[in-house]
């Protein structure tokens, strides 16, 4: 498996990308985390070492970018790379709650978004899936 964060680093790429030059993203990025807004200091140098991968990607940055570009695609990996791809009985606590966050996310911005009801349903549907499979495994460790 290639390592997750070179995919995590195209990832946050792509997104400073979509906001143009990368001053103007700083801008945007130090904006989105200042209680004023215009009086935000911000580093496009800070930001430029992070395109190159010199300095390393913060929480702050992922959540601002996401928020700023209406992309979800990092979190999504990241849930991804939680999750188990063998066909190993139950799942742990903290795999069940990565799937929840993920589905809760999901179903929460269909929702919030409206539009297709289609859509809509389909992740209210997968988000109580993912709640069904987390009590069925706990029921079952009850059982054993």
């Amino acid at each position: 498996m290639p390592d997750p964060r070179q995919s995590i680093h195209a990832l946050l790429r792509g997104l400073v990308l979509r906001l143009g030059k990368q001053d103007a993203a700083a801008k945007m990025m130090a904006d989105y985390w200042s209680e004023t807004g215009s009086a935000a200091v911000w580093d496009a140098g800070d930001l430029s070492r992070k395109m190159h991968g010199t300095r390393r990607w913060t929480i702050d940055d992922m959540l601002a970018l996401q928020a700023l570009t209406g992309s979800t695609a990092v979190t999504d990996l990241v849930c991804e790379l939680g999750q188990v791809t063998s066909s190993a009985p139950g799942l742990s606590g903290i795999q069940h709650a990565t799937r929840l966050i993920k589905e809760h996310g999901e179903a929460s911005v269909a929702l919030l978004e409206g539009g297709d009801a289609a859509l809509q349903l389909k992740e209210l549907i997968d988000l109580r899936d993912a709640v069904a499979a987390a009590i069925g495994d706990l029921q079952a460790e009850g059982e054993a």
